[in-house]
């Protein structure tokens, strides 16, 4: 298995597991399987390639030969006042590839690469508040909650809270 920054090559297999991870666990992202079928792959190749900045994410991906099985973004603030924190979202692992280590391994390469710059201080992410896989691996990390959000999220007309959390990576 291996971890990388997902390049413009990686487009169709990219494409694939974020429309399975959006079909299957709808309640881990706030984007929506039928919002993103039908989407240009110019839009999707925009999320391609980037390293890490205040004004760019980065798509993370680990690989089991050719085939994604985990994936993970980082997203720079572009605000000036809030250029010091980075937020992570879309972490997802193939069900089949859980409980392996394969979260961790995928976050711990997104924090390296967010720690290359050096503008960054704090980590923000939102879970939803039903999904204790995450939240647990994301406490594992150093994450901690710091608020939750009513209704942040609907989904088949059911609301579902998040929590938020956060680390801080240096002072």
């Amino acid at each position: 298995m291996n971890i990388k920054i997902l390049q413009k090559s990686n487009l169709n297999e990219y494409k694939r597991f974020r429309l399975q991870a959006l079909k299957d666990c709808p309640l881990a992202f706030y984007s929506d399987y039928y919002e993103n079928v039908d989407r240009p792959d110019e839009k999707w190749l925009s999320h391609l390639g980037k390293v890490f900045s205040e004004d760019s994410s980065t798509n993370i991906g680990m690989f089991e030969g050719d085939t994604l099985i985990g994936m993970a973004t980082g997203i720079g603030e572009s605000y000036k006042k809030r250029s010091h924190v980075a937020k992570i979202a879309a972490v997802y692992v193939d069900p089949n590839h859980r409980q392996k280590g394969v979260g961790g391994k995928i976050l711990d390469f997104l924090i390296t690469e967010i720690m290359k710059n050096s503008n960054v201080v704090m980590l923000e992410l939102e879970v939803n508040a039903k999904l204790q896989a995450p939240v647990t691996l994301y406490k594992s990390r150093g994450f901690k909650e710091c608020g939750i959000k009513s209704k942040a999220m609907k989904v088949d007309g059911l609301f579902y809270n998040t929590i938020v959390m956060e680390k801080e990576i240096r002072n």
